[in-house]
């Protein structure tokens, strides 16, 4: 698994275990090439519990004996994170001729997590769960004397894969979601297709709901704008004469379509 598991992270579809049980493996259980950088990189996988100093250090002092200039040695361990152990790896790595890494069990699980083809065949019944980050949101009522709604507005965390710094709008009364950037065209509130005719699922609930929340949402120069409403004084927001002229003519085409 852990040598699938590099194959992955490394970008190397060559690197392989290094030797056969029995041989001297100079403290290298796998070997390969990171695809970034063109450098070596070597894993020594132990199971021994607990992982001690001793071990670390031997390991790797021997992996200094390969004929290969390496770039980092990593210590593949299933003993939970130690950070004695963790600080004692960067002391051999500013005395050493390359970087000492251990990865702890906690480690091998997120690295699972981002490689999924590894993950499903060795665990392909567990599901893998882990923070993407922490985001700030906003509660927020809407209302008039006819329409009500209820939202949720998260912003989403930069590193956020595919869709890090958009806002999330969650519609809690109408049990529906979609990322939206300030800017965005009102149709980015449609679930569905946005020229399909009929009943759609939508941001606010309908068509008219969609724009509505997108002209507020765009009605912001700014998200830190949004987040800054006050959670005791209600503000003001109402379509102007022309944004309900441009609502009713789209809602004509489709019609006529």
């Amino acid at each position: 698994m852990v040598c699938e598991l590099f194959r992955e992270i490394w970008q190397d579809p060559h690197a392989q275990e290094f030797g056969r049980q029995g041989q001297k493996q100079d403290g290298i259980d796998i070997i390969g090439c990171r695809s970034s950088n063109k450098k070596y990189e070597a894993v020594q996988a132990t199971i021994e519990s607990p992982l001690t100093k001793k071990k670390i250090k031997n390991d790797y002092e021997s992996s200094k004996k390969l004929d290969v200039k390496l770039d980092c040695f990593i210590i593949a361990s299933t003993s939970p994170r130690d950070v004695s152990l963790q600080k004692y790896a960067v002391k051999l790595s500013s005395t050493g001729p390359y970087k000492c890494v251990i990865w702890f069990w906690e480690d091998i699980i997120e690295k699972l997590s981002d490689y999924d083809k590894v993950r499903k065949k060795y665990y392909p019944k567990y599901y893998f769960i882990k923070s993407l980050g922490d985001s700030s949101g906003k509660i927020i009522e809407i209302n008039d004397e006819t329409t009500r709604f209820v939202l949720l507005i998260t912003l989403l965390p930069e590193d956020y894969p595919h869709y890090g710094g958009l806002l999330l709008v969650s519609d809690l009364l109408n049990y529906s979601c979609q990322t939206y950037r300030l800017g965005d065209h009102w149709s980015r509130l449609v679930i569905d297709d946005y020229p399909k005719k009929g009943h759609q699922k939508c941001v606010g609930g309908n068509k008219y709901g969609a724009f509505l929340l997108s002209n507020w949402l765009n009605s912001f120069e700014s998200v830190e704008e949004i987040f800054g409403i006050d959670n005791k004084t209600p503000s003001i927001y109402r379509l102007s004469p022309n944004q309900k002229n441009e609502f009713y003519n789209i809602i004509k085409e489709l019609e006529e379509d």
